[in-house]
């Protein structure tokens, strides 16, 4: 169940962190009526989330011996696109272009653990200000574009009719992973994750209702 309650609450924060994008910039639309003026205000809110991105793009490809090129993490305007910020990566088989490409979800979830775990404050102080400032950096940076998953369908089917095969072949694999997820040290790793998303999730929804609530004063008057 730990699994389903991660996999739903990370679905949520990922369309919340993809509406809360475009409610700041209809808002700065709405003030400044300049595309250009939006998006390097994003860039400039957004920063600190797209360097975490973006470098565990790098690093994850350089610990597997990956060949990396130029690093942006600034914007750059693609026609009708916006491309926040980018990591040049060599081809490479599926297995390692998968794990580079979820590099920034697994390097955000590193980086909630490790924020609680050093930040946690019982009342409102510098280090709670921060965590929650972190919090709202990875919980909208960390998801990876369809760029970056290139190729990760293929790989996901491919290992999933393998294990087909090695289930129907008499290998005991369901039963392994059944095991393998009720370790007690995974169970509560992922339960101290569950807190963190869901954490992310309520500033997501307090900021997009903020917003929202800003957005009809400003166009009422």
């Amino acid at each position: 169940m730990y699994l389903v309650f991660f996999a739903l609450l990370l679905g949520i924060l990922f369309f919340l962190s993809r509406s809360l994008s475009k409610l700041i910039s209809r808002i700065l639309i709405h003030f400044f009526h300049s595309h250009h003026v939006v998006i390097y205000t994003l860039s400039f809110i957004f920063l600190p989330g797209v360097v975490v991105h973006e470098f565990s793009h790098l690093l994850i490809a350089n610990m597997l011996f990956v060949a990396t090129g130029e690093v942006e993490f600034f914007p750059e305007i693609q026609g009708n696109q916006v491309k926040m910020g980018s990591v040049a990566i060599a081809k490479t088989d599926p297995l390692r272009r998968f794990l580079i490409g979820v590099a920034p979800l697994i390097g955000g979830l590193g980086i909630l653990l490790l924020s609680f775990a050093y930040l946690r404050a019982s009342s409102l102080s510098w280090q709670s200000v921060l965590l929650l400032y972190i919090v709202f950096q990875v919980g909208n940076t960390m998801f990876s574009s369809s760029k970056d998953m290139e190729g990760a369908a293929g790989f996901v089917i491919g290992t999933c009719l393998v294990g087909i095969i090695l289930q129907i072949l008499g290998v005991p694999l369901v039963a392994w992973l059944f095991t393998f997820f009720q370790n007690p040290l995974l169970t509560s790793l992922f339960d101290s994750i569950n807190i963190y998303l869901f954490l992310a999730l309520g500033l997501d929804i307090f900021l997009v209702l903020l917003l929202e609530g800003v957005m009809r004063l400003s166009q009422k008057r």
